[in-house]
């Protein structure tokens, strides 16, 4: 097929653009990278929806080696579409998207090759950069090469930047995760078998406990799940309370959960619903007590792992993100969760986190929209045995 003849086929709406995507899958099976830009270019010069210019871009970028990479740099978009609202100090939601694909496609070599000089480069190229050599690194590739270390030592300051150049405690097993162009997926993350009870009048007892709850806390907690809440409404409860009275490892069941005084073990308020705070009022204690409730005690590589998921994917639809911040905003919420700052070592982190008690429970009540893996219930019991952190997450989309 001719470059005009699959512009025309991707520039139309109907069936014709299956034909057109096709011949793109086609030609970068052929790796036959001067016909893929030869379209990039009649597409730009059509002024072509962005949906079919990128299906062409990432399958250039698919083509293996250094002369692939300078040519899709020379055609992808390098600024986010202005509706997206999103901490501005992560990096450019295209240089994501780009950098998710490069590590998937193309070989350690050429990364090593162009990672130096892109990280002395545009806002774009640096961004573009970190996010490739993090996705390298979670995909168990070897980033490290005196040339890139040195690169990497001219990003200080940029967010990526604290994040190691090697997997570290609780990270050994994500290169076995199934890596994808947007983010990583391991099944069972957070599907390990739950028995889900249900409630047994007179059973149900409010736990005497204050919410001790801060807006950076909560902030901190909830960081896995800003992204979809930005794009598409996600729900989330972040929540920090302190018990009355210590509470046993091995005494959190469905009845206790039930008694904690959550938002999401009960049916969603309508004010919530709009204004989707991270700490949503507590439901009252005759909705807590019919919900049906499974716990399961977890490892910290579990959780983090589930994190890892969440923040990756960054929703149930959202195609925009990538392993790289993931793996920062896991982190982050694992930090939150066992009661330290985001600044503090991961050493640190991972000792706490060994110290502290950690759940994972699944509710049937209104306030989750049961989309699959897309609900999260996250209970960490401090190392005093009275601070209990929550994260609650459910996917609107």
């Amino acid at each position: 097929m001719e470059v005009s003849q699959a512009a025309d086929r991707l520039m139309n709406a109907s069936a014709a653009f299956d034909e057109g995507r096709q011949a793109v899958v086609e030609r970068r099976t052929a790796a036959d990278s001067g016909w893929l830009a030869a379209l990039a270019d009649e597409l730009e010069r059509r002024e072509a929806s962005p949906v079919a210019r990128n299906a062409v871009l990432v399958s250039l970028a698919s083509c293996p080696g250094r002369d692939m990479v300078r040519l899709v740099l020379e055609r992808w978009p390098t600024t986010s579409a202005p509706h997206i609202e999103e901490d501005p100090s992560l990096p450019l939601a295209s240089a994501r998207t780009l950098a998710a694909v490069l590590a998937q496609t193309q070989k350690p070599p050429t990364l090593e090759a162009e990672a130096p000089r892109l990280l002395m480069g545009t806002a774009f190229e640096r961004d573009l950069a970190a996010c490739w050599v993090q996705e390298a690194v979670l995909r168990g590739q070897p980033v490290g090469t005196p040339p890139l270390r040195r690169g990497w030592s001219m990003l200080e300051g940029h967010l990526l930047h604290a994040l190691p150049l090697v997997l570290e405690s609780l990270e050994a097993r994500l290169p076995g995760f199934a890596p994808k162009t947007d983010g990583f997926h391991r099944s069972g993350a957070g599907g390990l078998a739950m028995v889900t009870t249900a409630p047994v009048a007179g059973r149900t007892r409010v736990m005497p406990a204050e919410d001790i709850t801060t807006p950076t806390r909560a902030s901190q907690i909830a960081s896995v799940g800003a992204h979809a809440r930005a794009f598409h409404g996600a729900r989330i409860e972040a929540r920090v309370v302190e018990l009355a009275d210590p509470l046993q490892p091995d005494s959190l069941d469905a009845d206790l959960v039930r008694g904690l005084r959550l938002a999401c073990t009960g049916p969603l308020r309508l004010d919530d619903a709009m204004a989707r705070p991270l700490t949503p009022a507590a439901a009252g204690r005759r909705h807590r007590s019919k919900a049906q409730v499974a716990v399961v005690r977890r490892e910290p590589a579990i959780v983090f792992e589930t994190l890892m998921n969440l923040a990756t994917h960054g929703g149930h639809t959202n195609l925009v993100w990538s392993a790289a911040c993931g793996r920062l905003l896991a982190r982050r919420s694992l930090s939150g969760l066992v009661g330290l700052g985001q600044t503090h070592a991961w050493s640190e982190v991972v000792e706490a986190a060994q110290r502290c008690v950690l759940w994972q429970a699944r509710i049937d009540s209104g306030w989750f929209f049961g989309v699959g893996a897309d609900d999260l219930l996250l209970l960490v019991l401090g190392e005093d045995r009275r601070t209990l952190s929550v994260l609650g997450y459910t996917d609107t989309d």
